[in-house]
């Protein structure tokens, strides 16, 4: 893991698509990693006692396939009333503008698309990922246009993620994590509530041997205004190799 700094998150209109069909739940925050050569696989799980609300859970796998390159399989599933169902497989093209090392801030755009279990196009989303660090603090921010297809709705969307953590001890980080669907551009019917959420957040990095790092996320969230789950957990775990 890096470690960021500047209390900063960005909203960019770039062209996205996302499922109408999900609930709102909080946002998932990607850095511009891995390198040329490097493997990254990443699980993004969130968890409450909500009823009637879904719980997303994806794996995902990243390589650098050259330098700012870097591509990406997602598996998505999402467990609702108790039961885990395949949700939909996505695939990611990373260009790594600008890495954040030595304090400079990084930069990337992520182009990404999903496909449901008839193989049918059911999201496409363009991220903007920000990220900067110094010796005491993170911060990550996202940004994404999102349009969005399934269960007989569509619309497109600006949702954003960001992140701030101060350093408490050597490779542990404590701060605040925020995220949510900042505005409709288009479609969802007249129906559509934006979801807001923001809450506490801990950030640990780990060695377990010679070039294989492991961090590990914990975020709780409050739901501070519209559609979605009151109260979610968030787990984060991350290894390269």
């Amino acid at each position: 893991m890096k470690k960021y700094f500047i209390p900063f998150f960005a909203l960019a209109a770039l062209p996205l698509a996302s499922n109408p069909g999900h609930a709102s739940q909080p946002e998932a925050i990607d850095q511009p990693e891995p390198s040329k050569g490097e493997w990254q696989a990443e699980y993004y799980g969130t968890f409450g006692s909500s009823k009637n609300s879904e719980r997303a859970h994806v794996l995902e796998l990243y390589h650098g396939v050259a330098k700012g390159l870097a591509l990406g399989l997602e598996v998505e599933t999402e467990v609702e009333d108790g039961k885990l169902e395949f949700d939909e497989v996505g695939l990611s093209a990373l260009a790594i503008l600008k890495k954040s090392d030595e304090g400079k801030v990084g930069v990337g755009l992520m182009v990404s698309a999903g496909f449901d279990k008839q193989a049918s196009l059911t999201e496409l989303e363009t991220r903007l990922i920000l990220e900067k660090a110094t010796a005491k603090w993170w911060l990550q921010g996202n940004a994404m246009l999102r349009h969005s297809r399934g269960d007989g709705d569509r619309g497109t969307l600006l949702a954003y993620g960001w992140s701030a953590q101060r350093a408490i001890v050597d490779d542990v980080w404590f701060g605040i994590e925020g995220s949510g669907q900042a505005a409709r551009v288009s479609g969802f019917g007249t129906g559509f509530e934006r979801g807001q959420y923001a809450g506490p957040s801990i950030t640990a990095e780990f060695e377990p041997a010679e070039d294989r790092e492991i961090e590990i996320g914990l975020a709780g969230f409050r739901k501070l205004a519209g559609d979605g789950p009151r109260n979610t957990v968030r787990l984060f775990i991350q290894t390269g190799f």
